[in-house]
């Protein structure tokens, strides 16, 4: 471990990604993702029947360097271990992070034309890519223009539809599957030009 860089290392089954870096002047931020299991078919979090306020932290904390100790012990797994050993388990800040639903071929309007989804609340993804705000421009975007260019409202909606579904579609899977790759280091197509390429409609 090398300070003032960004490190990341991964089990290899893809189980706990583990990433550390620079925080500001003498700091240093650690940040651990860790699968959930299946047990009988259900899935399992890592967190599930830990307490509630300050002893759900302690016990999280002890429940993290368990998990990391019990890993294929490496230098840079064992600065972590020593970061996480010596943070106050007060803060210690733990985020359940789940995957969308797939958004389907639903429009992304309701039929009698007073609600229309965009951003989140229409394709929530993975932050892999770090994309969502981007699309979510993207949306407004498009819905000015189809708004502007349409004879009626209507019409315009079902054509915002039309021009966003295939691209946050096609976003999702990417996301998911980089989101996934991560998790076990391995490397996913760069994208970027696909992002970035888009015009409006």
């Amino acid at each position: 471990y090398k300070s003032g860089h960004t490190h990341a290392a991964f089990a290899p089954d893809g189980s706990v990604a583990v990433f550390a870096g620079p925080a500001g002047e003498g700091s240093t931020y650690w940040a651990i993702s860790v699968a959930d299991s299946v047990n009988e078919g259900d899935a399992v979090t890592f967190t599930d029947g830990l307490p509630s306020g300050s002893d759900g932290k302690m016990a999280l904390k002890e429940k993290l360097l368990a998990k990391l100790n019990s890993l294929d012990s490496d230098a840079y797994i064992t600065t972590v271990i020593d970061l996480i050993t010596e943070t106050s388990a007060e803060n210690i800040f733990c985020q359940k992070s789940e995957e969308a639903k797939e958004l389907g071929t639903h429009p992304l309007h309701s039929a009698d034309g007073r609600v229309v989804l965009a951003g989140d609340a229409a394709h929530a993804m993975s932050a892999s890519y770090g994309q969502a705000a981007n699309f979510a421009l993207e949306d407004a975007a498009t819905l000015a223009a189809c708004i502007r260019d349409g004879d009626d409202l209507e019409g315009a909606l079902k054509d915002y539809s039309k021009k966003r579904l295939d691209r946050c579609i096609e976003m999702q899977a990417r996301s998911a599957e980089r989101a996934a790759k991560a998790m076990k280091g391995e490397q996913v197509e760069d994208v970027s030009k696909w992002i970035f390429q888009w015009e409006i409609a």
